[in-house]
């Protein structure tokens, strides 16, 4: 900060968090066994992984007393756990003079959970995610969104008025605030991978390379802006908003959102979140297309080998996910906050062209 003392401007120092003494290094004690197949003169080969995985003194923010003049202090506190197998497939389909074919596939299965937080039971993680015993990481934590208050649902002493936003009142209080939380969606994927195809034929080459993943929701920090049009623009999909022509819309009516999702528990100024802002990340995308021809020559004196070539990589993606990508992390820093979307930049299109001589 700075301050004035006397009449000289000083620059003056702050103390952000508590120092902690007894900070210490993570561990984690893995165990894993695999076994490698072979059939058919290693035409179909696979290999099988299990790992067991648990890391212990994880460090994570401890609550402290406001008094102390700080809210938390970082400690070795916590551990969870990680499982799971991975498989990989090799396959050559077809084995012939003039054309060949290769696949190789790779799945992943992994399940994770906390196990413990020093104690307690759960810890706020930012908006839209808590942290949890017995539950994954990359929980999403808030409301339950059901659309918006009909004219014959809303109780004679309720303060909504039709086309406002209708969230799941676990307590019935008429008030949607924390105590209305419940678990939202799950950053993990049920299982991930990729596959790669390899085609021959005589000197022409062609693979793709898919890569996937299924089960795994996204979460749009974003949408707290796009859902409610404050200072910003709104999805598309509000043209099916509730109005008096449409009292069936299942968005909001304009202006209720901001009013009751932006600055509430529902809208996440205070960790919470909602459902509207929770989607299916599952996703199947051609990352890589290579084409590669092997030009005969007949004087290789001075040239010995010469292949061009072309690469073209993202060329689509196959998901329900309406943002710029379904692969995102916003929160990368934190190994917490997995699966956060906050409007981050597409992946681009490549194209390349190219040639491979060899002297």
């Amino acid at each position: 900060n700075n301050a004035v003392i006397g009449d000289t401007e000083v620059t003056t120092f702050v103390p952000a968090i508590s120092a902690s003494k007894n900070l210490g290094w993570e561990m984690t004690r893995q165990f894993d066994f695999g076994m490698d197949f072979g059939f058919l003169d290693n035409r179909i080969s696979l290999e099988i992984d299990y790992y067991y995985k648990k890391t212990t003194d994880l460090l994570l923010a401890k609550e402290l007393p406001y008094q102390t003049g700080y809210s938390s202090i970082l400690e070795n506190v916590g551990s969870t756990k990680n499982q799971g197998f991975e498989f990989a497939l090799s396959t050559v389909n077809i084995d012939n003079k003039d054309f060949k074919w290769n696949t190789n596939l790779s799945l992943a299965f992994n399940r994770n959970k906390v196990v413990d937080l020093g104690g307690k039971e759960f810890l706020e993680n930012g908006r839209g995610s808590r942290l949890i015993v017995g539950e994954p990481v990359g929980t999403f934590f808030g409301v339950k969104y059901l659309g918006t208050w009909k004219e014959n649902e809303i109780p004679a002493d309720s303060k909504h008025r039709p086309g406002d936003p209708k969230f799941e009142d676990l307590d019935n209080n008429d008030l949607i605030d924390v105590y209305d939380g419940q678990i939202i969606g799950n950053a993990e994927p049920k299982f991930y991978g990729g596959i790669n195809n390899e085609f021959t034929y005589k000197r022409l080459t062609c693979s793709l390379f898919f890569d996937f993943s299924y089960g795994n929701d996204i979460y749009d920090l974003y949408g707290r802006l796009m859902e409610t049009g404050f200072n910003s623009n709104l999805y598309g999909r509000h043209r099916n908003r509730w109005t008096e022509d449409n009292p069936n819309g299942y968005y909001p009516r304009a202006g209720s959102a901001y009013t009751h999702i932006y600055d509430t528990y529902a809208g996440g100024n205070v960790n919470g979140g909602n459902t509207l802002y929770v989607h299916d990340g599952s996703f199947l995308r051609l990352k890589n297309l290579n084409i590669q021809y092997d030009i005969p020559l007949k004087n290789r004196k001075i040239i010995k080998s010469l292949q061009v070539y072309g690469t073209a990589t993202n060329l689509f993606t196959l998901t329900s996910y309406f943002g710029f990508s379904p692969d995102v992390d916003a929160d990368n820093s934190s190994s917490t906050r997995v699966g956060f979307d906050e409007n981050a930049y597409p992946q681009s299109r490549t194209y390349l062209l190219g040639a491979k001589i060899r002297f």
